[in-house]
């Protein structure tokens, strides 16, 4: 595996308790319009099982998935872990600090963001 991602990380301003997302799982639910299918990559898939109980609770977070997903500089976007944190991949690491500024235009200036690569 010898690719290069280039990423960009977008954290609001609150965090989610591991645990909670863990014991909500079972119980969960998809959101209706919110996009969950494993988005497949040449180097694997993106997908995340706690999105369901994250998303159910923490309403601003599949809303900040499903506008990343709809910009053109992003190639595929995901929950990372139990949250709060979500990443982008990116077309091209040029886009990420213009695409950051759009997302705290977008959900505020409190969203914390770091343009940054992911080697593997």
């Amino acid at each position: 595996f010898k690719h290069v991602l280039p990423l960009l990380l977008l954290k609001p301003p609150f965090g989610v308790p591991t645990s909670w997302a863990y014991h909500n799982l079972a119980s969960s639910r998809e959101l209706p319009g919110v996009r969950y299918e494993p988005q497949p990559f040449a180097w694997g898939e993106l997908v995340n099982d706690l999105e369901r109980p994250v998303f159910e609770k923490y309403l601003l977070l599949p809303a900040m998935k499903m506008w990343l997903l709809e910009q053109s500089e992003v190639a595929g976007a995901l929950m990372s872990g139990s949250g709060s944190t979500l990443f982008a991949v990116l077309h091209d690491i040029s886009g990420g600090d213009v695409l950051a500024g759009k997302a705290r235009a977008e959900f505020g200036d409190a969203l914390w963001s770091c343009v940054t690569e992911a080697a593997g």
